[in-house]
């Protein structure tokens, strides 16, 4: 059991550097200097509304599976459904998923657009691939 605890530190420690780099990344100095780009009107305004929308679809997110897995899943399974989560949250933060997101906002920085909102879209669609296919396997 120890050393399932030390392992979840390290996980939640990895999340949290990859968090802060992707922050890090929609404000960094580099960007602005693109030529195409205007001059930023408030670099603060913009990682203000890039963390709102993350915190919020985070708790949306949290609490709509949550209320899900104890509403629709029989008390034998509400352990499987919690487990099934914090595997999809894991997965969220894999490398490709991170170098595809990334990609696409250095072409939207290198184009002139703000690229505030890729990765809640990239989300969104990689969720509704998963729940489609779990639903083609149910059936």
């Amino acid at each position: 059991m120890r050393l399932w605890r030390g392992s979840a530190r390290v996980h939640f420690a990895r999340v949290a550097v990859l968090i802060l780099i992707r922050l890090i990344m929609v404000v960094s100095p580099e960007p602005l200097l693109a030529p195409k780009l205007q001059p930023a009107r408030s670099t603060a305004k913009i990682l203000c509304r890039s963390a709102g929308l993350l915190i919020g679809a985070i708790l949306l997110f949290t609490a709509l599976t949550a209320l899900s897995i104890f509403v629709f899943l029989p008390p034998s399974m509400a352990s499987l459904g919690v487990l099934a989560y914090c595997f999809g949250a894991r997965h969220g933060v894999d490398a490709d998923h991170i170098a595809a997101i990334d990609n696409v906002t250095r072409n939207l920085v290198a184009s002139g657009q703000r690229p505030v909102s890729v990765g809640f879209y990239f989300s969104l669609g990689h969720c509704a691939i998963v729940f489609g296919l779990c639903g083609v396997v149910v059936l």
